[in-house]
């Protein structure tokens, strides 16, 4: 669902900066903030509540950032922010201490920490709020805390990326349940993040290694819904596990692989036939665009899910719009 959607170009220049500094203060945090753009700046927050957590994407231009020890005495949510840089580089510093954190990272902070904020360029940054007190507990926080940025290229970080992005980009959309079953896998990836970077060999709760696993599992069948050779078995062997085990992993969301993908397959051909910048390309095209190169199979297994074959779905959607718009 999302709670905020803001641009600071709806607003006269002169009121930009001063609407963009109150609404990060009520967002996330009180902040002193200044910038050689306050006259002209250019910028969008987007704010989602996510299973009971706020996740935001923000774009911006060069700022200067100081959380005082004044600002955190008169009010600290002690919140934990997981920023993920999509876009630019971000400056900390703390006293004689300075992290760099640039493009394909993602770095914890912790709004009860005096620091400076620096971005020397435009940056577009994902960042999700928890409450400090979800890892604070057995030396969790202490360990996060000190992981420093964490690549997102490779291993947990970069299934943490995908995590935020996708609740960044279908959260409002997503299911209730399914949101919150991603932000709790965002927590045990950083659990694990923190391990590993610290060297600890305590092993995560089996729910949580069960959550990571299958979101892996899934981010890897969404990435490959165009392929028609796609199979719950070509799955299981891609990620390592038995049939048997796969079918467990969905089992758990009361589904099977098969109609796993089949409703995701089918569910972006949806999408695509009421698109309308997609308005004139032809149904069989999208079949085949995400798995159905056979039009029959399609259209059979189109009408199954939605109760109208492709085609007829798309008409009726547009004479649905057209109205609409002539009504206007």
């Amino acid at each position: 669902m999302t709670v905020v959607r803001f641009r600071t170009r709806d607003l006269p220049a002169e009121h930009r900066f001063a609407a963009w500094h109150h609404l990060i203060t009520e967002s996330h945090m009180p902040m002193a903030i200044d910038s050689h753009h306050r006259d002209d700046f250019q910028a969008t927050i987007e704010v989602y509540d996510v299973g009971g957590a706020a996740l935001s994407r923000l774009h911006y231009p060069p700022l200067l950032g100081h959380r005082t020890r004044r600002l955190i005495r008169q009010s600290d949510p002690e919140m934990l922010l997981v920023s993920y840089v999509l876009q630019g580089r971000h400056i900390y510093r703390h006293r004689r201490d300075e992290c760099v954190v640039d493009t394909r990272h993602v770095i914890v902070k912790d709004s009860s920490r005096d620091e400076t904020v620096i971005n020397d360029t435009h940056v577009t940054h994902t960042v999700l709020q928890l409450p400090r007190s979800v890892f604070d507990h057995n030396g969790s926080l202490k360990r996060l805390l000190h992981t420093g940025p964490i690549p997102a290229t490779h291993g947990l970080g970069a299934v943490l990326a995908r995590v935020l992005t996708d609740l960044a980009e279908h959260g409002g959309t997503h299911p209730p349940a399914v949101t919150a079953a991603l932000t709790a896998t965002a927590l045990d990836l950083l659990a694990a993040a923190a391990r590993l970077a610290t060297g600890s060999r305590a092993a995560l709760p089996e729910d949580s290694r069960t959550r990571i696993r299958r979101f892996q599992i899934q981010d890897y069948i969404r990435h490959r819904l165009a392929d028609p050779t796609l199979t719950p078995a070509s799955v299981a062997n891609a990620c390592g596990v038995s049939v048997r085990q796969l079918q467990r992993v969905f089992q758990a969301e009361g589904t099977t692989p098969a109609a796993w993908i089949r409703r995701r397959r089918l569910e972006r051909c949806r999408r695509d036939l009421v698109d309308p910048a997609l308005a004139s390309r032809p149904v069989v095209m999208i079949g085949a665009r995400w798995g159905y190169p056979d039009p029959a199979t399609f259209n059979r297994a189109f009408r199954r899910e939605f109760g109208l074959p492709p085609g007829e779905y798309r008409n009726q959607f547009m004479r649905g719009t057209d109205t609409a718009d002539s009504g206007e």
